[in-house]
């Protein structure tokens, strides 16, 4: 599994990193590195970390965003968004590189 370009960040993909985060243990380190090297190949301009941080608060607000795992996930899971943005912003996202102003 792969962080992609924050624009193709689809909803399925907050609840697979949140189901690695609570179920796998991760080198987040490891992870962070191979993100950056990947946007190294895929995109000319690394998203800074405000600007991924503002492309995800929108999409936390956007209910077909928020909704399309609904259909894809078994009912028994039980999955909050919001919790797994949280979860997700403080161990990945919080430790990318960049100005927090």
């Amino acid at each position: 599994m792969r962080l992609t370009n924050i624009e193709r960040l689809p909803h399925g993909e907050i609840w697979q990193w949140w189901s690695r985060l609570t179920n796998a243990s991760l080198n987040i380190d490891n992870v962070l590195q191979c993100y950056q090297k990947y946007m190294s190949f895929t995109t000319e301009h690394l998203p800074t970390y405000k600007e991924y941080v503002n492309n995800m608060e929108e999409k936390m607000h956007d209910d077909e965003f928020l909704g399309d795992t609904v259909g894809l996930l078994q009912p028994s899971l039980r999955f909050n968004p919001q919790q797994g943005y949280e979860l997700i912003k403080t161990q990945l996202i919080d430790k990318l590189p960049g100005d927090r102003d």
